[in-house]
């Protein structure tokens, strides 16, 4: 039993040796973790691909393969293979080792193909999803190998997001009294939040002590029980949302042979046995409150950052001295709350017996709740902007706020009042103030929890973020499609001469924006000198033709100027502002271009092609609806296309006739929604919408400017490596004739 030792105010408390050295090994295990932690592998990403991303095949392929960076859990891995119109094909899927294979049941027609994936990290529960297009015999449908990241929803969505509240209040309701009774020596809980010597020196009879902790008992096994719900609706809606369905086989999978679902279940099993085991095992109780604590951390973002022991020590601690000190706090609230509400000698009896002993765990906690949580802060930050910069990041500095009110009130009742008020004689107006800061504490806890539950409910933190990017398109990796853009993020290009110059374009308050810039050859090999960006603060390199920087002003355009050796090699301008909403937008504004494009009668379009070396090349078309199609080089020849025949007029004036592969329609010129993985709409103007479209799988870059009015392609940008082209349309539905060349004599 612990040994119990009198003050001379007669509160019972613990020896203070033992939260010295409990506080000690703690910080001795952080340290330790930090000079001896490995690193860890967070996710099994796409590395290769079977055809490979952008892919044009002369043959239908009757075998698809994926490979990944890791082993793959069979039963919670997934891949569809879909056509041109979004419509799942009849395929035989099987799981080898790190490979997802894909077999068609039928021949492929000529069209274009997406394979759409999806895996479940084994580590920490999380989802990779991305999708490989290609075409057999046409162009290929966009792809993309993004990590699935956007918000506090992704694990487990609205239910695992509510089980995570109901877990964290439970947790802290439960095991924080407990750990404070640990500490402090005492039999239970509701042994220091009522200590005998209240009714010792006449102030509270027994049946008063004896009904108040029999009401305690009471509420901490309902934190409990609410702490075992919560862990298991956690394991079962993260469970759910790897198999994709209420699959019970999969869930099975995912909760009994992978790290990630063992950690949550056996969470629930560590809280469940808290929960029911004897009263008068404290220490077994707490212990086990304790692994359910590691378990979470050792299943969570903990689990897949760098230095993973490190990570999970920390938010071990940061986990279990929170709870200590915020459940401590809610503990005190809920026991004594009518008293609190009432002046008299009763409630300034409190200091010395429940208030003053508490604080010996309360302060050292609090500081062990800074350390470890600034570990954690630098570990899943890539940089401090990203506290302001990221969602992830914002819901962490609401939570330092509260975190921050609740110490803030708990020093100026700690450190300036408690013992001026404890004595005889202290003013009523200082009384007052203290006691309604006491009772104001407990209603900062649960703002607390809630962010907490948010930022555990996010797929990732930005530093993890930005690894499995970079993981996914590697520096100097020739033909690997450019990264996915992330939520928020605007993707465009334009050509400086003929180095193609991408960005990704991220808006920030104040008119600020972040960008990243990619530079890249003819061959797909990166532009290293350094590019001039007027306007730009911070411009830093992040790999080979990689750069990163901030307009601190408004811009509605970001110009990349690029030289080597002193001679200028071209500037490149891309549009930067972008509408509200403008995804679903763009998308329907291009859809309904698109479907007018396709009904009219008759059209001209000029195109200018160029790889930014030379001359560019001019060609003039004409369509005729529905099948007849004209053009001319400005370097001399053409050719004419009605239907399934085609006639080629050379340069020196021959004509030379053969069939036309299928048969031409001129609705199938205007395809623009197939490249449409991402779409923005752009600020235009009185005149003109302008929308911005992206597909990393191609990779295609394209800007359209759609009249108002009429709501037709008036011209087009397309920038893709080693080809930059602009289309202009006019002489829409006019009167035009197209026949057959004559023969050559």
């Amino acid at each position: 039993m612990a040994t119990v030792v009198g003050r001379a105010d007669g509160a019972a408390v613990g020896r203070p040796p033992r939260i010295a050295s409990t506080l000690a090994v703690g910080l001795v295990v952080l340290l330790a973790s930090l000079l001896s932690a490995p690193r860890a592998s967070a996710h099994a990403s796409l590395v290769a691909s079977d055809p490979s991303p952008g892919a044009r095949l002369e043959s239908a392929p009757t075998r698809l393969e994926l490979r990944f960076s890791e082993p793959l859990a069979a039963r919670l891995s997934r891949a569809q293979l879909v056509d041109a119109s979004g419509r799942p094909l009849a395929t035989s899927m099987f799981v080898e080792g790190r490979r997802i294979v894909v077999e068609p049941r039928s021949p492929m027609p000529r069209g274009g193909y997406r394979l759409d994936w999806s895996t479940v990290s084994t580590v920490d529960g999380h989802t990779l999803a991305g999708s490989v297009g290609f075409g057999v015999r046409a162009p290929p449908l966009g792809s993309s190998g993004a990590l699935a990241v956007g918000g506090p929803f992704d694990l487990g969505g609205l239910a695992g997001l509510l089980g995570r509240v109901l877990l964290y209040v439970g947790l802290v309701g439960f095991a924080g009294p407990l750990f404070v009774a640990v500490l402090l020596g005492a039999r239970k809980p509701s042994q220091w939040l009522v200590p005998d010597v209240l009714g010792a020196d006449g102030t509270f009879d027994g049946r008063t002590l004896a009904r108040r902790r029999a009401a305690f008992d009471g509420v901490h096994a309902l934190f409990g029980l609410a702490a075992v719900a919560g862990a298991l609706a956690v394991a079962l809606a993260d469970a759910t949302r790897a198999a994709g369905t209420f699959d019970p086989a999969a869930i099975f999978d995912f909760l009994l042979a992978n790290r990630a679902g063992l950690g949550r279940f056996a969470a629930a099993l560590a809280l469940a046995l808290a929960v029911l085991a004897p009263a008068r095992r404290q220490g077994l109780r707490a212990g086990a409150a304790l692994v359910a604590i590691v378990a979470l951390a050792a299943a969570g973002h903990a689990a897949s950052a760098q230095p993973q022991a490190l990570a999970i020590t920390a938010l071990s601690l940061h986990v279990a001295a929170g709870c200590a000190w915020l459940g401590g706090i809610l503990a005190i609230a809920l026991t004594w709350w009518s008293l609190l509400r009432r002046a008299g000698d009763h409630r300034t009896r409190l200091l010395p017996a429940v208030l003053e002993p508490f604080g010996l765990v309360a302060l050292p906690a609090f500081v062990l709740v800074v350390a470890a949580g600034t570990v954690n802060a630098v570990i899943a930050l890539g940089s401090p902007k990203d506290l302001l910069d990221t969602a992830w990041g914002r819901v962490l500095l609401l939570k330092i706020e509260f975190v921050g009110f609740v110490a803030l009130l708990s020093a100026l009742h700690a450190l300036r009042w408690r013992r001026r008020i404890a004595g005889a004689g202290a003013p009523a107006r200082l009384v007052r103030r203290h006691w309604r800061v006491v009772r104001a504490q407990p209603w900062l806890v649960p703002p607390v929890l809630v962010a907490s539950a948010l930022l555990t409910g996010f797929a990732l933190p930005p530093r993890q973020v930005a690894a499995t990017l970079a993981s996914a398109d590697p520096f100097g990796c020739r033909g690997c499609p450019p990264r996915a853009p992330l939520p928020g993020e605007l993707a465009v290009a334009d050509h400086a001469g003929p180095v193609l110059v991408a960005a990704w374009v991220r808006p920030e308050r104040g008119g600020r924006a972040a960008f990243e810039l990619r530079l890249r050859q003819l061959r797909g090999e990166a532009f290293a000198p350094r590019p001039r960006v007027p306007g730009a603060e911070r411009l830093r390199s992040c790999g080979p033709g990689c750069w990163q920087g901030l307009l601190t002003a408004p811009s509605e355009e970001l110009e990349v100027t690029l030289a080597r050796r002193g001679q200028r090699v071209g500037v490149a301008r891309l549009p930067l502002a972008v509408a509200p909403h403008s995804a679903d937008r763009a998308r329907r504004l291009l859809t309904r271009a698109e479907r007018r494009m396709r009904k009219l009668a008759a059209v001209r379009e000029d195109e200018t092609l160029t790889s930014g070396v030379g001359r560019p090349v001019v060609t003039r078309y004409a369509l005729v609806a529905p099948d007849r199609l004209a053009f001319r080089f400005s370097q001399g020849g053409g050719g004419v296309v009605i239907g399934a025949r085609q006639w080629r007029v050379l340069p020196d004036g021959r004509v030379e006739s053969s069939p036309y592969v299928g048969r031409f329609r001129s609705a199938s010129w205007f395809r623009w929604t197939a490249y449409a993985r991402y779409a923005w709409l752009l600020r235009g103007d009185r005149r003109y919408l302008r929308i911005a479209l992206f597909d990393p799988g191609t990779p295609i870059w394209y800007r359209l400017a759609i009249e108002r009015r009429r709501g037709l392609v008036r011209a087009v940008r397309m920038i893709a490596p080693g080809h930059y082209m602009t289309q202009t349309f006019y002489a829409f539905d006019q009167p035009t004739r197209i026949v057959p060349p004559p023969p050559t004599p």
